[in-house]
């Protein structure tokens, strides 16, 4: 990150310096889940008078230089001066990592995040761990106390990285947009996105249960660890070839553990068994002692289950593929657009599953 900055010739100043909450004026967006899950809200498209008003949102308005008056003030007030401008209508958003056990503050992306996550030319491992660094750096206020980067990444699931996603999407862009190409007519609009229309569970109650309680009860690291799936694993076995499995819910530490050690040319040549390996703390594979007793030897090389992974029967990796799909949507809050009509064929559509990380990104770039 540091090499990049001074590479475009950035330099750090006092307002790259950690935000304190202090600094954040604006009142701070709850999160609350009755309101953002499955709401019957419908998705509305964007009018072309919305589209040119956006246009010219964009434009920096001319300003007559000869009337403006220049005042001496102290560095402080200066200082000061300048947190109220650039952070004095930021909102924090509350989000809650349901996987991970804990809830947390996050603040939109400044034109400093923009540049680390575009102008990057590292490796695929060093760019997923600046992308996650972006992220932290977002965060303002962890429920259950102050964490490191490492510990971070560390006590935060795979899939609640979305989360922290749609928390900043929503900081940065309230106004976001979904760009929609109907299946049936082929019409390409644009949609406004309604955080009301977004948030999509497996189980709607039990996923009410278990927010409300983390939102309330995650108050310290121990609270953290009694909600969290991250170091809570499940044995199965693979009627096939007798070997056990043990699944874990994946870390952000893991994911970049994958990146470091896995090639990226098998990364991108086997990414659905990657994706397997990911969830997959180690096999225990069986063999019979001289007195016929199944003892197991254990395999934790990522290298070795990726192989193991490949080979198993056909049967034997649906079995994995269900088990694994069942452990991945274990409380996890996905993203849908809901409710959703073409304005040309009127074809209407209940729900599309999307990415919130690629609407954030797709927005990141499309600003530049």
């Amino acid at each position: 990150m540091s090499d990049l900055r001074e590479k475009l010739g950035i330099e750090d100043n006092a307002v790259d310096k950690e935000i304190d909450m202090s600094d954040v004026i604006e009142k701070e967006v709850e999160f609350d889940f009755n309101k953002y899950i499955e709401s019957d809200t419908k998705t509305k498209p964007v009018t072309k008078a919305e589209q040119e008003k956006s246009a010219d949102i964009k434009k920096a308005k001319p300003v007559d230089l000869s009337k403006i008056s220049i005042m001496d003030r102290s560095p402080i007030d200066k200082e000061k001066d300048l947190k109220e401008v650039l952070y004095g209508r930021m909102s924090a958003v509350q989000i809650v990592a349901a996987q991970s056990g804990y809830m947390a503050k996050v603040i939109p992306l400044v034109h400093k995040d923009q540049i680390s996550l575009i102008y990057s030319n590292l490796s695929a491992y060093e760019y997923k761990k600046t992308i996650f660094k972006v992220i932290y750096d977002k965060v303002v206020m962890f429920s259950v106390g102050s964490m490191t980067f490492e510990e971070w990444l560390k006590n935060t699931s795979v899939s609640d990285i979305e989360t922290f996603y749609y928390g900043i999407y929503r900081a940065t862009f309230p106004d976001g947009t979904y760009t929609f190409t109907c299946p049936d007519c082929g019409e390409y609009s644009i949609f406004k996105i309604n955080p009301n229309n977004l948030l999509k569970t497996t189980d709607k109650k039990k996923m009410k249960e278990l927010v409300t309680a983390v939102s309330k009860n995650a108050i310290n690291k121990e609270a953290m660890e009694t909600y969290s799936l991250i170091n809570k694993t499940e044995g199965f076995e693979l009627a096939d070839s007798n070997i056990i499995m043990e699944l874990r819910t994946p870390s952000l530490w893991d994911l970049l553990e994958i990146y470091r050690n896995v090639p990226e040319t098998v990364i991108d040549r086997d990414e659905d068994s990657v994706t397997m390996m990911l969830y997959i703390k180690r096999f225990l594979i069986p063999y019979k002692t001289a007195d016929g007793e199944i003892n197991y030897t254990e395999q934790t090389d990522s290298q070795e289950v990726l192989r193991i992974i490949d080979n198993l029967s056909i049967d034997d990796s649906t079995r994995l593929k269900n088990s694994l799909y069942e452990r991945e949507n274990e409380n996890r809050i996905s993203y849908s657009v809901k409710n959703l009509t073409c304005p040309k064929c009127k074809k209407e559509i209940k729900d599309i599953p999307v990415s919130i990380e690629d609407i954030l990104f797709t927005q990141i770039f499309e600003t530049e």
